[in-house]
């Protein structure tokens, strides 16, 4: 299926829901039309060969940072990448790009543009210097490095200015040059600008207006220079592989084709972003033939994307009436011991996704409608598959390609396998009438998104027995020979571990012990014990299964339902719920929202007293949300895509009320 209006390669379940199936709509790529931006032109001939070579797609993020222009202040979470599974990258704190002077300051090693401007006769040396100094060994080919240096020279336009602002310092040694990258493109988009379209080069007193945003780099200042998320050179300066002809990123002037009822103007970074990340067949493939650098590329669009959120909502503290929160109580939850310094907090409201407020403000609403419509019967765990076939067709589209390669694909088929899930089990009614249900979706740590989904089923249909368990909830491997297909996808899908004494580096491995309790025990029947959890039925056939070079029996089997099972072909981890207290660290668990840092940031703005002491005041709360902030590929392009992360039915209407004295 093709969107007829930007090209895009989509699904039909993908289709805006009012839009008929002969003539269908999509948002998802370019808003039904309202986003038309220039396609990305073909990769030049070099780099189209190389990513042929696998080396250098395992190495390409090795070569990018060698030719980048600007530095990368994201701290890369090196947890995920201890060999055992796909690449994938994931970052922890705030992400940000900076750019130094022309020069190395005396006695330094030059470094990112500086190698474009200084002692060009030794540019690859000192480029695989750099490597050496951060990385130890290297897998880089000097060869390969030149080649990517001749091509950057001839097509880039960024590296064109700084290859003459090198000719000019080394002709003349004007003292007072600087580069000013600009901001303004006149209207006009560009996918291969010219020099005098993004820069200026200054010298002695010259002066050029320019907007705020503009890039000034100087000779030798000494300082490393932060570079707003909206300027259209954010991106192409730092991801030349990708953008080998400089092609602009996203400004805030690129108007919608045509009036919308939006309450603004142009098209959203978000917009922009979700846009360039489709396979279209008129459409260059340079981007998408990234691998592990455009894992890096998404989790970078989104990291801006959020940061200029951010920065509207630190900007904009009395328009989001955060100063009316309840301060003093906040402060005091919070741990402010100074009541001085109530009111000078920097408030992350709740209406920002994925903030402390808004996961505390979903979690309310989930007990609302526990208390409304009884307690949850079954909890449901879905796991993307990333074997599944339309995910191995699309990633098959372009040579040499492995799954991990495409979070987009991923993200988008995993949204598609949950919108029908969703459908087979509430118009379908798979466990009878649903009169309440709740969803969020989550993300493991490799990235693989993943949802959890709660379900109140209707009094006729609630499982009170243990044979009526049975009928919905299994334990068991199936027999081979008289059901294959959900033998094989137990056996690939449902199978915990193995873990134990043959494999103690397991995930779950705690102290040496499985904290999942697994194996469990054998059990002739369902039955439900005294603190009312569910003893699923696992008889002991005396059939023994070798996986990964261990032993495995029912033990180890994960509770699933089996058509679910083996309709969707994935990790469905089926639990019936308990009538207890656990009711609501269930509630709470749904709704924790994504990964954080484990640490507790109090009074992170310092200041100096009367006294000449350096007191701390002002808690900051959209730098603790950053500092605190993981965030795989995966995930950035599910937000990108705008893809919900929680759903609920019924909805729940929110009462505001003040208290005495507010």
């Amino acid at each position: 299926m093709t969107c007829s209006n930007c090209g895009a390669k989509m699904w039909i379940e993908e289709k805006v829901r009012d839009s008929p199936l002969s003539h269908p709509k999509f948002n998802l790529c370019c808003r039904s039309g309202q986003v038309v931006l220039p396609l990305l032109p073909d990769s030049p001939e070099f780099v189209q060969q190389k990513f042929n070579n696998a080396k250098f797609r395992e190495n390409i993020r090795a070569y990018n940072s060698l030719l980048s222009f600007t530095s990368m202040g994201g701290k890369i979470d090196h947890s995920v990448l201890d060999g055992r599974g796909p690449y994938s990258f994931r970052i922890s704190g705030a992400n940000f790009h900076r750019i130094g002077s022309l020069l190395p300051e005396p006695g330094t090693n030059p470094k990112f543009a500086q190698l474009y401007i200084y002692d060009t006769e030794h540019e690859t040396h000192n480029r695989m210097g750099v490597m050496r100094r951060t990385n130890g060994s290297t897998g880089i080919d000097t060869t390969t490095l030149e080649g990517l240096q001749s091509m950057l020279n001839v097509t880039n336009p960024y590296a064109q200015v700084f290859r003459s602002a090198g000719d000019i310092i080394r002709d003349n040694g004007a003292q007072d040059l600087r580069v000013r990258i600009l901001s303004s493109r006149g209207g006009r988009q560009y996918t291969k600008p010219t020099t005098n379209e993004i820069a200026a080069l200054l010298v002695g007193d010259a002066f050029e207006s320019g907007a705020n945003r503009d890039i000034v780099v100087q000779k030798l200042d000494g300082h490393l220079h932060r570079i707003n998320e909206t300027h259209p050179a954010y991106m192409p300066l730092q991801y030349p592989i990708l953008f080998p002809y400089g092609t602009d990123g996203w400004r805030r002037s690129i108007e919608f084709t045509q009036a919308t009822n939006a309450n603004r103007e142009g098209v959203s970074m978000r917009e922009f972003y979700a846009f360039r990340l489709q396979f279209r067949d008129s459409e260059g493939k340079t981007l998408l033939q990234g691998g592990r650098l455009f894992q890096q590329f998404v989790v970078d669009c989104y990291a801006a994307i959020e940061q200029d959120r951010l920065n509207f909502v630190r900007c904009n503290q009395n328009i989001l009436r955060s100063d009316l929160y309840s301060g003093l109580r906040d402060a005091v939850t919070a741990g402010d011991a100074d009541a001085s310094e109530v009111g000078t907090r920097f408030i992350l409201p709740s209406s920002f996704t994925g903030g402390p407020r808004n996961m505390n403000q979903h979690y309310q609403d989930a007990m609302a409608v526990c208390r409304a419509m009884g307690f949850p019967d079954l909890l449901l765990t879905f796991t993307c598959n990333p074997s599944w076939s339309e995910i191995q067709q699309e990633v098959s589209c372009i040579p040499n390609q492995r799954t991990e390669d495409r979070p987009d694909i991923l993200a988008r088929v995993f949204r598609i396998k949950m919108k029908q899930l969703m459908r087979d089990i509430k118009k379908e009614k798979f466990f009878g009438k649903i009169i309440a249900d709740i969803y969020v979706i989550e993300y493991q740590k490799r990235g693989l998104p993943h949802s959890h989904i709660i379900l109140t089923l209707a009094a006729e249909d609630k499982l009170n027995s243990p044979e009526e368990i049975d009928e919905v909830i299994c334990a068991e491997i199936p027999d081979e020979v008289n059901d294959p297909l959900a033998f094989e996808t137990i056996m690939r899908c449902m199978i915990h571990g193995p873990c134990g004494d043959g494999n103690l580096s397991a995930p779950c491995m705690v102290n040496g012990k499985c904290s999942k309790h697994y194996p469990k025990k054998f059990s002739e029947q369902t039955t439900v014990d005294q603190n009312g959890f569910v003893i699923y039925r696992r008889r002991n056939y005396g059939k023994k299964y070798t996986v990964n070079g261990i032993e495995i029996d029912n033990r180890w089997v994960i509770p699933y339902n089996r058509d679910l099972i083996v309709k969707y072909n994935a990790h469905i981890n089926l639990e019936r719920c308990v009538h207890t207290k656990l009711i609501k660290y269930l509630y709470k668990y749904v709704h924790k929202g994504p990964d954080r840092a484990t640490v507790v940031l109090e009074n992170n703005v310092a200041r100096t007293t009367g006294g000449g002491q350096c007191s701390y005041s002002m808690t900051d709360e959209v730098k603790q949300y950053l500092d605190c902030r993981y965030v795989s590929a995966i995930e950035a392009c599910w937000r990108i895509f705008e893809f919900e992360l929680q759903k609920q039915y019924p909805s729940v209407e929110r009462l505001q009320y003040h208290l005495p004295g507010e």
